[in-house]
């Protein structure tokens, strides 16, 4: 388990394996902050709906490379700049669903479930699902 120093002012942030895995994938599937296309800065994979939805936690349509700058400015806002563009990758109908899916649903995971995630991302990234337009995280 890592903790980050970068958090958005929630407090520490907690990072395991799953995780790192995941925005590493995220990362490299964009290759760039999808906002100001910056590739110098710290990059970071931003969740829309933040990392404590677990249902949308691991949803490659949740989440995107920010560089670290545009991270901060969008975090607090997310009805702005951030939500135009999830629209226009989205659509609205997805958008909305979504959405509606973050506030109605939940998902609970323990150990078990932590690590059949771990050996699914494993799986993935070695294959390098996460480059293609369809990738999702099952599991």
């Amino acid at each position: 388990m890592v903790y980050l120093a970068s958090n958005m002012g929630f407090g520490k942030v907690k990072i395991d394996k799953n995780d790192a895995i995941f925005s590493k994938m995220i990362r490299e599937r964009d290759g760039r902050c999808v906002l100001c296309s910056d590739t110098e800065r710290k990059s970071e994979c931003s969740h829309f709906w933040g990392r404590l939805d677990k249902v949308h936690r691991f949803d490659p349509l949740n989440c995107e490379y920010l560089c670290f700058s545009c991270h901060i400015k969008v975090e607090g806002n997310k009805q702005g700049v951030y939500r135009n563009y999830k629209l226009k990758q989205l659509g609205k109908k997805l958008y909305d669903k979504m959405e509606q899916d973050h506030y109605r649903l939940t998902k609970k995971y323990g150990e078990y479930e932590k690590k059949l995630l771990y050996e699914i991302l494993k799986e993935q990234y070695k294959n390098k699902d996460y480059l293609k337009p369809d990738w999702k995280v099952i599991w």
